[in-house]
């Protein structure tokens, strides 16, 4: 774990020298990041036996596509969005999903079935659940975006998707130890604002609000990689 915290502390710095913003002390930012990774496998376990966070009271049960990030309470998140009926797509399947009960279904991106039961979750009006802060490889399509100080890209067929179908979009996210809505989309509509970029840095607003507990710093690299950023052996970023 401490050589996956060092490759963290790598990313986050490389991020702070390109965003031209001051980093916290690597001591804290260390034990920020060994602690939130040890706090998601607790949350793990506690969905698994029942347990889950509340969400807000503004997300609306029909037609609402509900963002999330890789922070340490999303599986006590994912196990009530799921209570709710929603339609969970994630890249790989744990243990503790497989045991988390509810009214919804989890779907593998990459699954043939995927689409077939995407849509007809759309179709319906069920709410829709997805993490926005990687971009998988093999992703169909990709909209290029600005994330911390680099390009990258992130999944937009599933805002195309919500757009076709009417939905809204609500990014979730945790606020002095509470879920809150952090960004609010009524209306998805082409060419304003591009959604994808608006989310993103949503995203990396949030992440750098409390940047130790951000689980996903270590493939922060690989993320810009994809993109087309320059690479050594060394699996640095020039």
């Amino acid at each position: 774990m401490k050589r996956l915290a060092k490759k963290a502390l790598w990313a986050y710095k490389k991020a702070c020298g390109l965003l031209d913003i001051r980093p916290c002390s690597e001591a804290l930012f260390f034990t920020s990041f060994m602690d939130a990774t040890m706090e998601a496998e607790r949350n793990a376990e506690a969905a698994r036996m029942g347990y889950w966070w509340d969400l807000p009271r503004s997300i609306p049960t029909q037609k609402a596509l509900v963002v999330l990030w890789h922070f340490p309470e999303y599986p006590l998140l994912l196990r009530q969005v799921r209570r709710k009926d929603a339609l969970v797509m994630v890249a790989k399947g744990y243990e503790w999903m497989r045991a988390v009960a509810g009214g919804g279904q989890f779907e593998h991106m990459g699954e043939r079935s995927l689409p077939v039961n995407l849509v007809r979750a759309l179709s319906s009006g069920r709410p829709v659940a997805v993490m926005l802060d990687y971009c998988y490889q093999g992703t169909e399509r990709c909209a290029p975006v600005n994330f911390m100080g680099r390009k990258a890209t992130m999944p937009d067929g599933i805002l195309e998707l919500a757009r076709r179908y009417g939905y809204s979009v609500h990014l979730l996210g945790p606020v002095e130890g509470y879920c809150h809505e952090i960004l609010r989309i009524e209306k998805l509509t082409p060419g304003e604002g591009e959604p994808a970029q608006i989310i993103t840095s949503a995203i990396e607003g949030a992440i750098l609000a409390a940047p130790g507990r951000w689980l996903l710093w270590p493939s922060l690299d690989r993320r810009w990689w994809a993109a087309g950023a320059d690479w050594d052996i060394w699996g640095r970023t020039s």
